[in-house]
Order: structure tokens, then sequence, then C-alpha cells
């Protein structure tokens, strides 16, 4: 194993150069905002990938400082799971194919370096597996502990946390051992974990919930279905998850003992939870990346050769390195909104530009506010009230005080009607390249 730690701790430097040189995307820059101004929670997600980001400040303001504690997290997800593979006395050679499938992977390995609420998540349902399998094991207090420890963590990262309890549940009834909720240790596990869930309870219960009915209403409700919703969400898992890939966790899903059957529940029940969330919503590609380790996991231990699997690490770190040097140099034009994907990296550098000039200056999107503020290191706001709500809305600073003042946005965007209503007039400033306008906004 003493080879496994060296390659471990070369591939986290690796994960640490890329880091650095990447840009940041939008939503990175919006959870290092939130780093910016902490919180026990926030109105889009919990707070752990804020409290994450805030650990890199000792560094001056760059890509690194905003990764730097989020991968080593990502990264540090192999050393649980290898401690899953000791729990469950798996063959250590299949250990070796699981972290090369997973590190080149796109979700869990170049994904990894993106700080995302995903990160946090992933690593605190890795820890709940581990001592779920400890506590069906051994039965020892300390791990019923840990569990709800490690469960609130998870639940102060991301919601879909709420989603292990019940696929535990699912595989205790069905491997007819139901009755193990029952014993009294699962008071600990309770206890435990509410008291790690705390910051986001308090932070709810003092916002009216709202944290909670924005992420049902996001995740579960629309005015119709679409079917596209639930063909593209099907379509991109076994895109992500490979069709070798696949086969592979067929044939292991059918070969695990006992114990280690959780390990099939926990990859199967996120991909059909989110599956039914499609029937009534748009789905992101990401949701169920909570299944991936233990998918990736048992799909190691099915594969009879190492062949199925190598397809899969060859097509995505193909992928990613193309992906990298798009955005170095542009050389190819992606189908679809691929290449407009890799513009958005930059894509507010006018708006940066007319911060310099017009003061003060509003956008009208997180993305826009959060990239500019990072790029700035000044405090930048997006106005009340346009796009969707967000963190920027619960800030006083988002309604202006001052009689006249800026805004920024896309061409083909409006102001929000509130400005007219609170006696407002308003003009064009100036015309951006290639498709921003400032606008300037008058109190009469």
């Amino acid at each position: 194993m003493k080879n496994f730690f060296v390659l471990w701790g070369v591939t986290l430097v690796g994960k640490l150069i890329l880091a650095q040189f990447f840009p940041l995307i939008h939503d990175e820059a919006y959870y290092w905002v939130w780093s910016q101004r902490l919180q026990l929670s926030y109105y889009d997600h919990p707070p752990l990938i804020a409290w994450l980001i805030k650990l890199g400040d000792f560094l001056p303001a760059s890509p690194l400082s905003v990764r730097l504690f989020p991968a080593i997290m990502s990264h540090g997800l192999f050393l649980v799971w290898l401690m899953i593979w000791q729990t469950l006395a798996l063959p250590i050679q299949r250990f070796h194919w699981f972290f090369w499938l997973a590190l080149l992977s796109p979700m869990l390995g170049f994904g990894g370096i993106v700080a995302t609420p995903d990160i946090p998540v992933l690593f605190f349902w890795s820890l709940s597996t581990l001592f779920a399998l400890r506590v069906l094991k051994d039965h020892k207090s300390l791990d019923y502990g840990l569990l709800g420890i490690s469960l609130g963590l998870g639940f102060c990262s991301k919601y879909h946390i709420v989603v292990f309890p019940l696929i535990l549940l699912v595989y205790l009834a069905w491997s007819k051992r139901i009755q193990e909720i029952f014993n009294p240790k699962v008071f600990l596990t309770i206890v435990f974990g509410l008291i790690a869930s705390l910051p986001v309870l308090i932070w709810n219960y003092q916002n009216g919930w709202i944290s909670f009915i924005f992420q049902l209403r996001h995740g579960f409700v629309r005015p119709e279905y679409r079917m596209d919703w639930t063909l593209s969400y099907v379509l991109a898992q076994m895109i992500v998850l490979f069709p070798t890939v696949i086969y592979s966790w067929s044939v292991g899903a059918k070969s695990l003992g006992r114990n280690q059957k959780l390990l099939v529940y926990l990859s199967v029940g996120p991909l059909i939870f989110f599956f039914l969330s499609s029937l009534k919503a748009l789905v992101e590609i990401n949701w169920p990346i909570i299944a991936y380790p233990a998918f990736l996991a048992v799909a190691a231990l099915g594969a009879r050769t190492l062949k199925p699997l190598l397809a899969s690490m060859i097509f995505w770190s193909t992928a990613v390195l193309v992906m990298v040097s798009l955005v170095i140099t542009p050389w190819l034009r992606l189908p679809g909104d691929g290449s407009q994907k890799i513009i958005e990296l930059t894509e507010y550098q006018p708006v940066l530009e007319a911060q310099k000039k017009y003061q003060p200056l509003y956008g009208n999107t997180y993305q826009m506010a959060s990239w500019v503020w990072f790029q700035s290191q000044q405090p930048f706001f997006k106005l009340r009230g346009m796009s969707r709500v967000d963190f920027y809305d619960l800030m006083p600073e988002s309604w202006p005080s001052e009689p006249i003042f800026f805004v920024a946005l896309r061409n083909t965007q409006t102001l929000p009607d509130w400005l007219g209503q609170h006696g407002y007039s308003y003009q064009v400033a100036e015309k951006l390249e290639p498709d921003f306008t400032i606008w300037k906004v008058e109190k009469r």
C-alpha cells in the first residue's frame, strides 16, 4: 500500500496544479462570495463549501486559493474508499482499478478540482457508507455516533444526503434486517446527526425555511411534464457512467456478499431517485453524483478484465484533455452550447473593465456579480429583483441607496419593473462589445 499513498500524493499535486491554471467557473466565484460573507447557511445551498473555501484565504486570491481545500477533500475521497475496501475485505487489486476509474472519470476526477457543494457531499456520503458498513458489521456505539455526524455534515454540504438514510432503510428491509433500526444505539445516530445539522436547521428556522422551499420547488415542481427531461437524464447518465462500465456494474451487482450488497443499493438508489425526479422537473447532470463512487466500485469488482474499464478511462481522459486545451487555445468549435460554455469563463471581462469607469455599478445575475467581484477583489452586487432569487437578493447592498447608479446587463435583457414603480428613470450609458449594455439609472 505504500506505493498507493505515493501515487495518491502525486495525483493530488497534479490536481492542485490544474486547479491553479484552470479558470474559475461562475458558480465557484459565487461560492467564494459566500465565503466572504460567512453564514450558518445560504438560500441556494448549505454552507460547507463556503467554509472550505474560506480556509484558503491565507493564500493570495487565485483559483488555487478557492479550490485548495475542496480539492484536498475531493482527493481524500479515495482514502475513505480504501477504508471501505478494507472493511469489506475486498481484493486490493480491484481497489487500484477503482482508483484509476474514478480518477479519470469526469465528475470524480477532473470535477474534483471544481469547488462546488458536490465535493463535500460526496466526501460525507462516502464516509457515511464506511460507518454504516461498520455499524452493520460490529454494532459499535462509536460507529453509530460517527454515522450521525457524517450524515449531519453531509446535510451541511448538500440536501441530497437525505437520500442516504432512505436507501439504507430500503436495503435493510429488502435484506430482512429491518429489526436493526430498533437497536437503541440508533438514537446516537439521530442525536449526533441533528447536532451536526444545526447550522442549516437554525438558519432555515430564522429565515422561514426558504432554502428548503426553494430546493423542493427547484427539483420537483414544474407546471407541466416534458419527456426530454427524462430522456436527457437517462442519456446523460449513460454517457457519464459509460456503457462498458455499466455492464461491469451489472456483473458485479450479482456477485457481492451480504454487507457488500449495500454498495449496490447506494449506487443505484440515487439514480432511481433522480429518475423519478425527472418526471417532475429538469434534473441537472451532476445531481446523481452521490451514486458514482459506489457505482464505479461495483463495476471494478464486476469487471472480468481491465479492458471495459480502460475504455471509459481513455474516453474521459481524452475528453478532459481536449476541454483543457480548448480553454487555453480555442482550436475547435464544439457542438451545441459547448463552445459557449468555454467562452463563459471570460465573458464578463467587458463588465470588469466598465466597473473602473462606472460607480456604483450593479450586475444582473449572480454569475456576473460573483465573477467580477472575485476578479476585481472589490464588492460587486447584483441588482435586487433581476434573474432568479439568490443570495444577492438577501443582501442589503443589492438595493441601491444612491440617487444615480449604473447597471450592466445583456443587450437582450431589460431592467426590472420596480425601478419605474419607485420613481427611477434610465437611459443607455454605453454599449459594451460584444453583447452588454451599461444603463444609467437616476431617481426622478
